[in-house]
């Protein structure tokens, strides 16, 4: 049993966490020296001691030994660590600049930090009080103090984050917390003694308990909450670092003497050990990178050891600072690290355009450069991450500088959006070329392209060129580009369909309906909903003309239909020859009055002039214009009914009756008619004179 008064002696280092750095493309572990009281700043991505930050220096009250680091997930760019015993506070590590960001006070004896998984909340384990602790992440503040009525040590979070795990280090007992309502309820008593936890990340429901004695790992099945105790065979010490592969496929348990135990979680009695190199030691934490590629093991003398999962077999081994010690960690001390299996490898400094291309370019290339000379890249080892509709295609990489800096060209751009180059992050074969050395992992955060590229397209005629129509088509103009307005003549409608983008236009093109008959065909202009249900023309008048009445260019017989209540519709007659001089619409029907009718006989049917601006005539007089009302001027029912009727036609009328001649005389009748009037004038004086 881990008794109380003990702790502060034995533990050294009670947590370890690996963070991404925001400072550079590598990640790096965080990982807390109790005896020196400090971080040490490891690069996983080179294996190499990067810095070591003193908190004291920060802040003089943060001078406690250092038992958890955590990463608080998510871009917050956080790093925390607790302080044991005395100094009741938690630190915040900016990880941009390795700064110190806040401290939070009244935590108790932190041991264990574990955060939900979008960073929000922080749950801190307070080994001397019993408490756990509740964090607003964002205000730095407690927003709960819950008592566990245990020594509270590690915890685990589920992987739907409903439930966190807490161990109990004195009954052994596993509590669990509803976060939802953050209530606490007991689980499980497991053993005496308890020390880790280890959660299956798959959500398969399994949960892995150590304690600091014995040498068995116990197996929850959270179904059912039965337990199985897991003999690890041949171990030396107890059972007590825990850690299971993302995958769920394997348990690893440490024990003393270097010795790491792999245990087949399908089959637990299939169970092997690899020793690990250098100073003999117990092995203290173990975790599991995010990309599920390599197990880091910590050693009592604070050395990081380096296993590749896949393999089981030890890359790399690193020191760590003068003075470090660790001797119990608690939880997943790697969090959401992406950490390469063979550190040492080479790694992408950056990868951006070349130049300055502007956004309307149909063809980059990407510079990607690398912390040292590489070969094995190709294509397949790149993916385009795109924006909105911007697309290109990536073309073949090449390397001027004997693989430091590679060219990728990307053609054929277009849309609107970004694009940018990135490095698969497995499976792309590049290595360095001087030791041989795979990649570190992938590289996902270049610099971005704006793409704003406008594709020139040809305007294209739609579904109603060609089609014989009587209406002016409003529908399937264009199947590219944009229809201009519509034009009317010789027997067609013409339009055009304007390319986009500098694209170049189309003319299109559909001819009249034949509606109407040899002499005119009828088009209806497209307002108010009208349709043409019948028209032809005739030379037969619908009732006997006027004296002298003539219709040359023939009678219309027009039945529209369908259109708005009481609304005019628009008619257009084209001729296939002119209509004569001085003709002018004359309409059969009833009428308003004052249109060859005065009063009731106007509801009779009779002859009657439609008016010029109802009835255009165009200059070659070839075509002509009629605008009908339905019920009113033109409508041969006389009735809004949404129905017009039209009987009439172009019309010659009779010239007017001429004066009478007045007859003249011949030339012998003057000459007798002067005869006559030269003897009554010399009778006429003769009288005078008697």
């Amino acid at each position: 049993m881990i008794q109380r008064r003990s702790l502060q002696h034995v533990l050294a280092a009670a947590s370890l966490s690996l963070i991404a750095c925001a400072v550079s493309a590598a990640d790096y572990a965080y990982i807390p020296n109790s005896n020196s009281r400090t971080i040490s700043v490891i690069n996983t991505a080179t294996g190499e001691l990067a810095t070591t930050l003193s908190p004291a220096s920060m802040d003089a009250t943060l001078n406690d030994n250092i038992y958890t680091l955590a990463l608080r997930p998510g871009a917050n760019n956080e790093s925390w660590f607790g302080q044991y015993r005395s100094n009741n506070k938690l630190g915040v590590i900016d990880t941009t600049n390795n700064s110190l960001k806040a401290v939070i006070d009244n935590t108790g004896s932190s041991v264990s930090i574990t955060f939900s998984a979008n960073g929000a909340i922080a749950y801190v384990s307070d080994y001397v009080n019993s408490k756990l602790h509740i964090i607003d992440a964002n205000s730095k503040q407690i927003t709960a103090s819950l008592n566990t009525g245990c020594w509270t040590i590690s915890s685990a979070l589920s992987q739907d984050g409903a439930s966190l795990y807490v161990r109990c280090g004195d009954t052994g007992e596993i509590k669990k917390l509803d976060t939802a309502t953050n209530t606490l309820s007991t689980l499980k008593n497991v053993s005496n003694s308890g020390f880790g936890l280890a959660y299956d990340p798959t959500g398969a429901g399994k949960l892995y308990t150590s304690s600091n004695a014995g040498n068995t790992v116990g197996l929850i099945d959270l179904a059912d909450n039965t337990v199985t105790q897991i003999t690890i065979s041949g171990i030396n010490g107890p059972a007590k670092a825990v850690a299971v592969r993302k995958n769920g496929s394997k348990l690893y348990v440490g024990g003393n003497n270097n010795v790491l135990h792999v245990v087949d979680t399908a089959n637990t009695s299939t169970q092997k050990t690899l020793t690990l190199s250098g100073e003999v030691s117990g092995i203290t934490g173990l975790g599991i990178s995010a990309n599920d590629a390599a197990l880091y093991a910590v050693t009592a003398n604070g050395t990081v050891h380096v296993i590749d999962v896949a393999t089981d077999t030890e890359t790399k081994t690193i020191s760590a600072a003068a003075g470090a010690s660790s001797l119990w960690i608690w939880g997943d001390f790697l969090g959401n690290v992406v950490a390469s299996a063979t550190p040492g490898g080479p790694s992408v400094a950056s990868i951006a355009p070349q130049g300055t291309p502007s956004a309307s370019a149909t063809s980059i290339n990407f510079a990607v450069t690398f912390s040292e000379a590489v070969n094995g890249v190709d294509g397949t080892d790149f993916a385009l991450t795109t924006t909105g509709t911007a697309t290109g295609t990536m073309g073949t990489p090449s390397s001027a500088d004997n693989g430091i800096t590679w060219t990728v060209p990307v053609t054929a751009i277009s849309g609107t959006g970004s694009l940018r180059l990135d490095l698969n992050s497995s499976g792309t074969g590049i290595e360095s070329t001087a030791a041989a050395k795979p990649i570190a992992g992938g590289f996902a955060t270049g610099t971005v392209h704006n793409v704003d590229v406008q594709v020139p397209v040809t305007g294209a005629c739609g579904t109603a060129a060609g089609q014989a129509t009587a209406l002016a088509p409003a529908a399937g103009l264009c199947s590219a580009g944009t229809a201009t307005a519509i034009s009317s003549a010789s027997g067609k409608y013409t339009w055009q369909c304007q390319g986009l983008n500098g694209g170049s236009a189309n003319s299109c093109e559909a001819p009249w309906s034949t509606a109407g008959g040899s002499k005119a065909m009828v088009a209806l202009q497209t307002a108010n909903g009208w349709q043409v249900s019948n028209a032809s023309f005739s030379t037969t008048p619908p009732a006997t003309a006027p004296q002298g009445v003539t219709f040359p260019s023939g009678l219309l017989s027009l039945n529209l239909s369908s259109g708005n209540l009481g609304s005019d519709a628009t008619v257009t007659l084209n001729f296939s020859t002119p209509v004569p001089a001085g003709a002018v619409y004359m309409k059969y029907g009833p009428s308003p009055d004052g249109f060859n009718c005065q009063g009731a006989a106007c509801a009779q049917p009779h002859w009657y002039q439609l008016p010029a601006n109802r009835a255009v005539l165009a200059s070659d007089r070839l075509s002509a214009t009629l605008t009908l009302t339905d019920g009113g001027l033109g409508d041969n029912d006389g009735i809004a009914n949404q129905s017009i009727q039209d009987p009439g036609g172009f019309a010659l009328l009779a010239a007017p009756a001429s004066t009478a001649a007045i007859p003249t005389l011949s030339e012998w009748g003057i000459i007798a008619l002067s005869s006559l009037l030269a003897m009554f004038g010399i009778a006429r004086m003769r009288r005078r004179q008697g």
